[in-house]
């Protein structure tokens, strides 16, 4: 097409000249900018990152099969990315020689903050099946138990049982996403002794209760008593 006219320009020849302009496409600037899917840490791709409209597509050598992650070709060396409850970092590549940062899933916490090493020969560096742990209450309580079936895993409702020489407040209690009981453990279960106290301060102040009473009524019945004499000396 001629770029002034607008009109067809037939080629001289039946193919087109080598360096010669074959077609032109013209893009909208709201097409967003392709390359980007590429440029960080390759796409995630092991060999070829093919930018797209839509994002990228991952490529190998000729003869050589792209795998079903769609990421990785056959023979290259990448670590696994599947860690169990763990999750690797966004910008982790998962070659040999990449330091990868993780977080653990939701319920669960790490165990360690290593970083993770991808080796040479495709593995890492630490034991991906121990990177997090379960978030659990623990199972002591003071002065008794919680139930042989209770794990302490979060949303759990156990029951509780007291020694026999403490007596029982509270029977359940519900392990919660921080990893600690609804309730304080401490005061589920509480010894004889300190109910017994408890009763004996209770009587105690009873008592002191009643003989402040026991005052005030022999005061007012003493002070009455002279306000009556008082009178009958005057009256004589």
């Amino acid at each position: 097409m001629d770029k002034l006219t607008g009109s067809k320009v037939s080629f001289m020849l039946e193919y087109p000249e080598l360096g010669r302009l074959d077609n032109l496409d013209v893009y909208t600037d709201e097409i967003p900018d392709v390359r980007s899917s590429c440029s960080n840490l390759n796409g995630l791709c092991s060999t070829f990152c093919f930018p797209t409209p839509n994002g990228r597509t991952c490529g190998c050598q000729d003869n050589v099969k792209l795998q079903s992650d769609q990421l990785t070709c056959e023979g290259a060396i990448v670590c696994p990315l599947s860690l169990g409850n763990a999750v690797l970092s966004s910008s982790c590549s998962r070659r040999a020689g990449d330091s990868c940062t993780f977080s653990c899933s939701d319920g669960y916490i790490p165990t360690t903050s290593e970083r993770l090493m991808c080796t040479s020969d495709g593995t890492w560096n630490l034991d991906t099946d121990t990177l997090c742990t379960p978030i659990k209450c623990p199972l002591d309580v003071t002065n008794g138990h919680v139930s042989s079936s209770c794990r302490g895993m979060i949303g759990e409702n156990c029951d509780v049982s007291c020694g026999d020489d403490a007596s029982m407040n509270i029977a359940h209690i519900i392990c919660l996403s921080s990893g600690a009981w609804d309730k304080d453990p401490a005061v589920i279960c509480r010894l004889h002794h300190e109910s017994e106290k408890s009763l004996s301060y209770h009587e105690i102040g009873l008592c002191v209760l009643c003989v402040i009473v026991f005052t005030v009524v022999i005061a007012t019945s003493v002070t009455c008593w002279y306000s009556r004499k008082g009178n009958a000396k005057k009256n004589d």
